[in-house]
């Protein structure tokens, strides 16, 4: 529901809602206050039918009470003379058609007299009216009870004769007919929706009016109705009828007495006493909602058109050009209000977020270019012309500062040999300018701007040019020219802005693409030589491979060695230290050169010569550097080997063929941590055995099925029918390129030898 609001009409239309509200309110009070009046008025209207049908019950009992009052005192009932007695009340029973009988009984309820013939001994002294008469010696009113002598329903009323002592002598009594009571009812005028009861004090139903289904004779005792009936003299309550409808009923006594009475009620339905008075009430708040909603329409519509409208083109446009359509605008200008007044402001600022926005994606492509690859020549030509067309350029060369001139590296869009041109300065008085202000320079119109060589502009056909310089350690090192040679731009902020990160960014990245290749250089070098071996070992073949992740990788840590101690004791070293380029070619040296000094006096264990370089490592390189090492002492005539495995992984040893063994990692790292202890270990090594060491870039080249992993390289090595340490060696690279399908993580490097006989 919340929803219909939440749009600009529908805010226009709470609007006009909320302005409609106090008199809606208003309405509301009046009309249902004059509803809740005409329904009292309704309700009273019925107590008052209660009231004259109650009063017509009424005269019928007091009517019959003056009958038996005349009887009561007439010479034969008086001198007991029971046979004019009995012409008397036949007499009577004849002119009173309300009568179904009258007679006289015994105290002990013995008939003596009845207008009806009877058949034998009848009594009557159980009946209610015969003992309410006797017990309180006055007028009494019997319950519902069908005759013993008519054997008709009947309302029985009885007066006492008494002596002269107050003794009851006996009891004058009359049947009433329940017709004429119902006739009598049935003769008010009360609506056919109403349902009018005769009710006793047992609850018995003696007439009701109107009876299709019979509901005479009933029991309507411990309802709501009879409950109230005999708490209060009159009043109105509320009750569930038998067909489960609500109904209201008024009533009240139409005589009482201790132990007994008779009660009329009026049963009617609310909705349809009062549906008069709520039709008004639907018919008044109708007519005022069609007003209301007249209003609304109207207002919808104006607001629609004169509001509406305008602000969805507004919405829509700054929709499109957050979903990345930066080219939506308004188009509201060929209005003259406030909103075509927005619309060309929305517009404006349309058009500079695209300039913006383009500006800043190029600029995005240029740093990402320019950090790709540390190959400046590969790049350059991209960056050029993707900054090119940001700014509209038609042409963009790159010159560099050379002994006083500026020769011409780059070029987009020129002839070719423009490539190796010089210029000086007076030929290009506005890169000399950028050279001494450091900021760009951005000449509109080039034919006749005078700070210029307007010469030099036209034998190029370059209208604009804006001048970019290359700045590096404070120094402009070369400027970019991007030209315009179609018509003369004006440069903006934004473009001069763009212009100056372009320039910063294309310098820095040419800083660092020399500054690599210097490094490159030397730690090429320099890794070249720690990973050099002697040809020949005696009792030795063995195998070395180093594989980069990538051909453009900088240089790793990963090294090995072999060298010859003293006699036939051989050191075999291999590790990794952590860390790429110059630095990790450095500490890798370091490493390298330390063990190699220190394996040189035999009387140390390889344990102790990792102490030594752990010590030095620590001493030399930053927190974070550390390094993998295994070192070993092999004793080429007994085959005894004695190693130090530094947190490398596992070294293979044994037969190829045949299950190898694990020399796994039992040292912590080198140089990670100060002053720890290393320990050595003891394996032998038989003749044709082979020492398969690798580092991690061989277990963690990564496939679909995970890592390669130690498992497979042993489970390789066990497989081999040789122990050739180039046929080991090969197999094991070639399976990991295949498994990380040609793609290596990390770099990799194996040294396999081989004991053999002497």
């Amino acid at each position: 529901m919340l929803r219909v609001f939440r749009g600009l009409r529908g805010r226009l239309l709470a609007i006009m809602l909320l302005a409609l509200l106090p008199a809606t309110v208003l309405l509301v009070i009046y009309a249902t206050g004059q509803n809740r009046i005409s329904e009292q008025r309704a309700r009273e209207d019925v107590q008052r039918l209660v009231e004259a049908d109650s009063r017509s019950v009424q005269d019928l009992i007091t009517e019959a009470r003056a009958s038996l009052v005349a009887y009561s005192a007439s010479q034969a009932v008086q001198r007991q003379d029971w046979k004019t007695a009995q012409a008397t009340a036949e007499r009577i029973k004849s002119q009173q058609s309300e009568y179904l009988n009258i007679g006289v009984a015994a105290p002990d309820g013995r008939l003596l007299v009845s207008a009806l013939p009877t058949s034998g001994t009848v009594n009557i002294g159980d009946r209610s009216y015969i003992r309410r008469a006797v017990q309180y010696r006055r007028f009494a009113v019997g319950d519902y009870e069908v005759g013993r002598v008519s054997g008709l329903p009947s309302i029985n009323v009885a007066l006492p004769v008494l002596d002269k002592s107050g003794a009851v002598r006996s009891i004058v009594y009359a049947s009433l007919g329940v017709e004429p009571i119902r006739a009598r009812m049935a003769a008010a005028p009360t609506p056919s929706s109403f349902r009018e009861y005769l009710v006793d004090a047992s609850g018995q139903v003696l007439v009701r009016e109107p009876d299709p289904d019979g509901a005479a004779g009933s029991s309507l005792a411990s309802t709501p109705l009879m409950v109230a009936m005999q708490s209060n003299s009159r009043g109105i309550v509320t009750s569930r009828g038998a067909d489960g409808a609500m109904l209201e009923y008024a009533y009240m006594p139409v005589f009482q007495e201790p132990g007994g009475g008779l009660y009329l009620a009026i049963g009617f339905s609310p909705s349809k006493l009062f549906a008069p008075e709520a039709g008004i009430f639907a018919m008044t708040l109708g007519g005022f909602g069609l007003v209301a909603l007249a209003a609304l329409a109207a207002s919808w519509i104006a607001g629609t058109r004169w509001v509406y409208r305008p602000t969805r083109k507004l919405r829509e446009a700054a929709t499109q050009i957050g979903r990345g359509r930066l080219s939506a605008r308004a188009n509201l200008r060929s209005s003259t209000d406030e909103f075509a007044d927005l619309g060309r402001q929305f517009d404006a600022m349309a058009e500079t977020i695209e300039r913006r926005v383009a500006l800043s994606q190029a600029l995005a492509v240029v740093n990402r270019l320019a950090h790709s690859t540390l190959e400046f020549d590969e790049v350059m030509q991209r960056i050029i012309s993707v900054t090119c067309d940001a700014v509209g350029a038609e042409t963009a060369a790159l010159v560099m500062r050379e002994q006083g001139q500026w020769c011409t590296k780059y070029s987009y869009n020129f002839p070719q040999d423009i490539i190796g041109a010089v210029l000086t300065d007076e030929q290009a008085p506005h890169a000399a300018m950028a050279l001494k202000s450091g900021h760009p320079v951005a000449i509109d119109d080039a034919y006749e701007d005078p700070r210029i060589n307007n010469e030099a502009m036209r034998g190029y056909g370059i209208r604009s040019v804006l001048t970019m310089p290359l700045i590096v350690q404070d120094e402009v090192i070369g400027v970019v020219f991007m030209n315009h040679h179609t018509r003369p731009v004006a440069f903006d902020r934004e473009q001069v802005e763009f212009a100056e990160s372009v320039a910063a960014t294309v310098a820095l990245a040419l800083h660092n693409a020399r500054l690599y290749q210097a490094e490159h250089r030397i730690a090429e070098a320099l890794q070249q030589s720690l990973l050099a071996l002697p040809v020949t070992l005696p009792h030795l073949r063995f195998a070395h491979v180093y594989r980069s992740a990538a051909e453009a990788a900088r240089v790793g840590g990963d090294f090995y060695d072999l060298f010859q101690i003293e006699g036939d004791l051989v050191g075999v070293t291999i590790g990794d230290v952590s860390g790429k380029g110059l630095d990790a070619a450095v500490l890798t040296s370091i490493v390298k050169n330390t063990v190699r000094a220190q394996a040189m006096d035999a009387d140390k264990t390889p344990a102790q010569v990792m102490a030594v370089a752990n010590k030095v490592l620590f001493r030399e390189s930053e927190p974070e550097m550390f390094a993998t090492v295994f070192f070993g002492v092999l004793d080429t005539a007994t085959g005894r080997l004695v190693y130090c495995n530094a947190g490398h992984p596992t070294v293979a040893l044994g037969r190829p063929g045949t299950p190898m063994k694990a020399l796994r990692s039992n040292s912590t790292l080198v140089g990670a941590f100060p002053d720890v202890a290393f320990v050595d270990s003891v394996a032998t090594m038989g003749r044709d055995d082979l020492l398969f060491l690798y580092t991690d870039g061989l277990t963690e080249a990564r496939g679909d099925g995970g890592m390669f992993g130690t498992q497979r390289v042993f489970s390789l090595l066990e497989e081999l029918e040789s122990g050739d340490p180039w046929i080991a060696a090969a197999r094991v690279v070639q399976a990991a390129g295949d498994f990380a399908g040609g793609h290596l993580s990390d770099d990799l490097a194996i040294l396999a030898v081989e004991l053999t006989d002497r």
